[in-house]
C-alpha cells in the first residue's frame, strides 16, 4: 500500500514530468488578411523541479519578497490599499499572456545542452560526463500542436518567430522601464504613501528581464534542434468540439490533414475545416472558454496556474479579434 497521499503523488508526478511545450492556437486571420500567423498560447512545461532556495539571497530576492509581501498586505487591507490592489489585479489581466507564459520558464531548471536533465542535472551533480553526453544526444523536447490547424514546419516556424519577436520586445521593455525607474525614486520621500510607481517600475523591469531570458533560452533550444514537433490528435479533438468555427464534420481527429497548397506552404498554415469568411471579417477565434477544463484534464495541467493563464489568454484573444490586431 502506498503511503504517499494522492495530492503529494500529483505534485511528485508534475515535478518529474518530462519537459514539453503545448501549442494552443487561439485565433487566426482570415485567408484574405495580410497577417498569416496564428495567435498562439504556449504552455511551457520545462522546469522539471521546484527551484532550490538561494541561501545567499540577493537584492533581486529581497526586492521580490518585499514587493510580494507588500502586495499581499494590500489585498487584505481596506480603503485605498484595497482599491489599489484591485486595480493592480485588473492591470495584471491586461498584461500580454505571452509575457506571463514566458515568465513561467526558469532556464536554470530546464533542459539545455550542458544540462540535458534540467533540474535533475542541476540538483544531482554526481552524474558522470559519459552519462551526461549520452543524455544530450537523446534529448528532445516534445512540441505538441494540432495538425488540423498547422503543419509541423508551420508550428515550429511560428514558435521561432514568436521567440525572436519577444526577445526584441522584452529587451526594449527592459531598457525603457530601467530608464524610467530612477525618475520615480524621489517619490519615496512623500510621507505615509508608499512609492508605488517605483515598485511598479521595478516589477516591470523584473518581468521583462525574466521574459527576455526565457526567450533567449528557447532560441538556444531551437537553434540546437532540441524542440521536436509532434502532432496531437488530442488537441484536434478539443478543437473539433470547442472551436466556434468548426462544423460537425471538420477537424476530425482521425483524419490526416491534406498537403498544403502553394499559398499555404508560404505561410505554413492550413485553414481547412473552417467556415468561409464573412465579408469584412479578418480574424476568427479558434477556442471558447469551455475548452479550458478539457485541456487541463487531457494534459494534466493545474487549474490554479494553467487554468487562469488559459482563461486570460482566451479573453485577450477575443479582445484582439474585436480590435483587428492579433499580434502585440
Amino acid at each position: 500500500m502506498s503511503i504517499i497521499p494522492p495530492a503529494s503523488k500529483s505534485i511528485v508526478q508534475q515535478a518529474l514530468r518530462k519537459p514539453r511545450i503545448i501549442s494552443i492556437p487561439l485565433a487566426r486571420p482570415r485567408p484574405s488578411a495580410k497577417l498569416d500567423r496564428l495567435l498562439t498560447y504556449y504552455q511551457f512545461q520545462l522546469n522539471e523541479r521546484p527551484k532550490p532556495p538561494d541561501p545567499q539571497g540577493g537584492i533581486g530576492n529581497w526586492l521580490t519578497g518585499k514587493a510580494t509581501a507588500m502586495w499581499a498586505g494590500f489585498g487584505k487591507a481596506e480603503g485605498w490599499r484595497r482599491r489599489t490592489y484591485e486595480y493592480g489585479e485588473r492591470l495584471m489581466d491586461r498584461m500580454d499572456f505571452e509575457e506571463l507564459a514566458l515568465r513561467s520558464i526558469d532556464p536554470s531548471l530546464g533542459p539545455s545542452i550542458k544540462h540535458p536533465g534540467g533540474g535533475r542535472a542541476l540538483l544531482g551533480k554526481d552524474k558522470g560526463k559519459e552519462k551526461e553526453s549520452a543524455e544530450t544526444e537523446s534529448l528532445s523536447i516534445p512540441f505538441l500542436y494540432p495538425p488540423s490547424l498547422t503543419s509541423s514546419s508551420g508550428a515550429l516556424g511560428h514558435l521561432r518567430w514568436h521567440v525572436e519577436h519577444r526577445i526584441s520586445r522584452h529587451r526594449k521593455g527592459l531598457y525603457m522601464w530601467g530608464a524610467v525607474t530612477p525618475l520615480t525614486f524621489p517619490l519615496k520621500f512623500i510621507p505615509i504613501i508608499p512609492n508605488l510607481p517605483f515598485f511598479f517600475c521595478v516589477w516591470r523591469c523584473w518581468s521583462h528581464y525574466n521574459a527576455l531570458k526565457a526567450s533567449e533560452y528557447l532560441k538556444t533550444l531551437l537553434d540546437n534542434n532540441l524542440i521536436v514537433p509532434e502532432a496531437s490528435q488530442v488537441l484536434d479533438g478539443i478543437y473539433n468540439e470547442f472551436s466556434p468555427l468548426t462544423s460537425t464534420s471538420s477537424l476530425s481527429p482521425s483524419t490526416t490533414p491534406p498537403p498544403p497548397s502553394d499559398a499555404e506552404s508560404k505561410s505554413s498554415l492550413s485553414f481547412s475545416g473552417f467556415d468561409p469568411p464573412s465579408p469584412g471579417d479578418r480574424h476568427a477565434l479558434l477556442l471558447t472558454p469551455d475548452a479550458v477544463p478539457p485541456l487541463l484534464a487531457k494534459f494534466e495541467l493545474t487549474e490554479e496556474k494553467a487554468g487562469a493563464d488559459l482563461y486570460r489568454a482566451i479573453e485577450q484573444a477575443r479582445l484582439r479579434v474585436e480590435s483587428g490586431k492579433l499580434e502585440t
